[in-house]
């Protein structure tokens, strides 16, 4: 049996606690505080998407705040913990932070999606997205459609928590986004067609 991790609960808790602990300290556990403060939920995930990413950076600096959090609120248990138990660990705190503090970790949340939205491109990627939605909607009586709207919910859930740092964590699921506002497009297009569309005459006229 070979203990593995998905890397989720490290990267949540970056997300959620870390980036929650920039902007409002007092919230946190641990005496030990993030190096540096933003002002708003927003701005603290902007600021932790700084690149070139290298260890003295916002994000980086987040990471070994991480690492002192565990050495203070997990004590001798958190040094004899392996890598798989420690990420598991990461995400209990991080859903200990979310019930604590509801209406932050909300604003997190935004932020974090609004980040996974305009990865694509801007204002394209936002369209995109916005579409796929809409797509998803009008094709809820259609069983193909609405499983590729469930399988784009699903992944992109726990996007909620975790930023999307890169653009190969959203990379798999653009296809399916594309799928699904190309659909809400064509969808409307029909509608639009089937209301302006005369009636043909009655034969008998």
């Amino acid at each position: 049996f070979v203990p593995v991790r998905n890397g989720f609960g490290q990267i949540a808790f970056v997300g959620v606690v870390a980036s929650g602990g920039t902007v409002a300290p007092e919230r946190l556990r641990s005496h030990v505080k993030p190096p540096w403060s933003a002002k708003t939920p927003r701005d603290a995930v902007r600021r932790i998407l700084h690149t070139p990413y290298d260890e003295y950076d916002e994000q980086g600096a987040l990471e070994r705040f991480q690492l002192e959090y565990g050495k203070e609120i997990g004590g001798a248990e958190y040094f004899a913990m392996n890598e798989a138990q420690r990420d598991t660990w990461f995400l209990q705190e991080t859903k200990a932070f979310l019930v604590a503090n509801p209406a932050l970790s909300a604003q997190l949340a935004i932020a974090n999606i609004e980040v996974f939205v305009r990865l694509i491109g801007g204002s394209f990627g936002v369209m995109v997205c916005l579409l796929a939605a809409l797509g998803g909607v009008l094709g809820i009586r259609k069983p193909a459609v609405l499983i590729i709207a469930l399988w784009v919910g699903t992944f992109v859930g726990p996007f909620l928590l975790a930023i999307c740092y890169y653009g190969r964590y959203r990379a798999p699921v653009e296809p399916l986004l594309v799928v699904l506002a190309v659909f809400a497009v064509w969808r409307v297009v029909s509608d639009i067609s089937g209301c302006t569309r005369k009636p043909a005459p009655h034969p008998s006229s």
